[in-house]
């Protein structure tokens, strides 16, 4: 049987705090239009939180237009990669193998159960990590299996599956991510686009800026790992800018600009993300 989505990661974009399970859902029991994601955000006029049917409700998860969805635009002909299992109810007590018992805190190898202490603890230890990243030597390839070498350096110290593509299902916002089952095959593909542009080689730097803000988006809707999935995908973007010339620079980049400009990538509009980028680009002047 599919794994079934219903735990939902509300990410930083600098610094993922733990995630929180999202309320179960009741979807249709019919299939899904091609790459609808599921949402469960009623009508702003009516509540503007994020919630779910009580097990005993008659009502069902609403169904976000496939034309917002990133998975319309980039996963044409793949959408089963992003859309959920027909008609599988998520039951009220399931529980998200990556946490402990009754609780909303990832297992982790410090051994607290503190979500603000883990936090505190996560953060100094990919600092660290993320530190000696700076004197590591180009990358070899830019892949899924690249990006899970850097996500098992950033968080070797703080979870036993640092490295590992996930095993359940995540959303945020209503949308979800790629499916776990799909996660190698679209690495892939989206492995094999950069390959085909010459990792971005040989580009001025609003070329670069604008095929980075594309790249961005697609692998930022894979989301492969349970999390720290925005810390590993920006070393492996740093890293992909520099080996093509230019620097990309986090500390000009405000917050929220780039939480803001990431959701609109997930959804298909690139243009805040370029604009977020163009701040942050810059010729690589040390080599």
């Amino acid at each position: 049987m599919p794994s079934r989505p219903g735990f939902a990661i509300i990410e930083h974009p600098w610094r993922e705090p733990c995630p929180t399970p999202s309320p179960p859902l009741r979807m249709r029991p019919r299939p899904l239009p091609n790459g609808a994601p599921i949402s469960t955000r009623r009508s702003p006029a009516r509540d503007s939180r994020v919630t779910s049917p009580r097990p005993n409700s008659s009502r069902t998860a609403r169904i976000t237009s496939p034309d917002e969805s990133r998975a319309k635009r980039f996963w044409r002909g793949r959408s089963s990669a992003f859309s959920a299992p027909n008609a599988l109810p998520m039951p009220p007590d399931s529980q998200d193998p990556y946490t402990y018992p009754d609780s909303t805190v990832l297992r982790n190898k410090f051994g607290t159960r503190s979500a603000n202490k883990l936090a505190r603890l996560e953060y100094a230890a990919t600092a660290a990590r993320l530190d000696e990243m700076r004197r590591w030597p180009p990358l070899g390839h830019f892949d899924l299996e690249e990006l899970k070498r850097l996500h098992g350096h950033i968080f070797q110290d703080v979870y036993d599956w640092a490295g590992s593509i996930r095993s359940v299902d995540i959303a945020k916002a209503g949308q979800m991510f790629c499916r776990p089952g799909f996660l190698v095959n679209e690495g892939k593909r989206l492995a094999e686009a950069l390959a085909t542009e010459k990792l971005l080689r040989g580009l001025d730097r609003t070329a670069v800026v604008d095929r980075l803000a594309e790249h961005y988006g697609d692998w930022n809707a894979l989301h492969p790992f349970r999390d720290g999935n925005g810390r590993a995908t920006r070393e492996f973007f740093r890293q992909l800018a520099k080996q093509a010339g230019y620097e990309f620079d986090l500390t000009k980049i405000e917050r929220s600009a780039w939480n803001e400009a990431s959701a609109r990538s997930f959804k298909g509009d690139t243009r805040p993300l370029r604009d977020v980028l163009a701040a942050a680009v810059r010729p690589d002047r040390s080599t």
